[in-house]
């Protein structure tokens, strides 16, 4: 297990922000937001041997299985493009398919999603489990709506912390 990490970011050569995070890091995921008024050109993530619990082939460390990043440089706009929440396979509906293919990209290392806004069902700012659920409840259960934009095209009300790569709508 982890329990912290830095984040340090670099502009040609020059660090420009460094961060610590101690707290545990998720198997699941752990946002780190970084400040959006920094550039630069280079994110590194340094682990400390003394900040990880465990043994991975008989030594103490992170393994480099233990880490993945996963991130989404927008400019200083955000997302603008329109979107259906729910419509994870970016067909313009919300049906099976798009429970399916959350499932393949969490469980099966699909890839990443057309647009991971729409695939976050539920609008918690993260893509998971409960998304698929919230869908299968929708669709086979007669739960309530999903949030907007829903059940048309639409942008993404307030702020967002997933964006869309691609404009889905017509």
């Amino acid at each position: 297990m982890i329990h912290a990490l830095t984040v340090s970011l670099f502009l040609a050569g020059e660090r420009r922000s460094e961060q610590r995070l101690a707290q545990d890091i998720r198997p699941e995921g752990t946002r780190v937001a970084v400040d959006p008024g920094v550039e630069f050109d280079v994110l590194t993530i340094t682990i400390r041997a003394d900040d990880v619990t465990g043994v991975y082939e008989g030594q103490r460390g992170p393994a480099l299985a233990e880490v993945e990043v996963i991130a989404q440089a927008t400019g200083a706009s955000g997302s603008t493009v329109s979107f259906t929440r729910g419509d994870s396979d970016c067909d313009l509906g919300v049906n099976i398919t798009d429970v399916i293919v959350i499932l393949n990209s969490l469980f099966l290392g699909a890839g990443p999603l057309c647009c991971s806004q729409a695939a976050d069902a539920n609008d918690d700012g993260a893509v998971n489990i409960t998304d698929p659920i919230l869908l299968l409840k929708y669709l086979f259960q007669g739960a309530e709506p999903i949030p907007a934009p829903f059940p048309t095209c639409g942008p993404a009300p307030a702020l967002e912390t997933l964006f869309c790569d691609q404009e889905i709508c017509p």
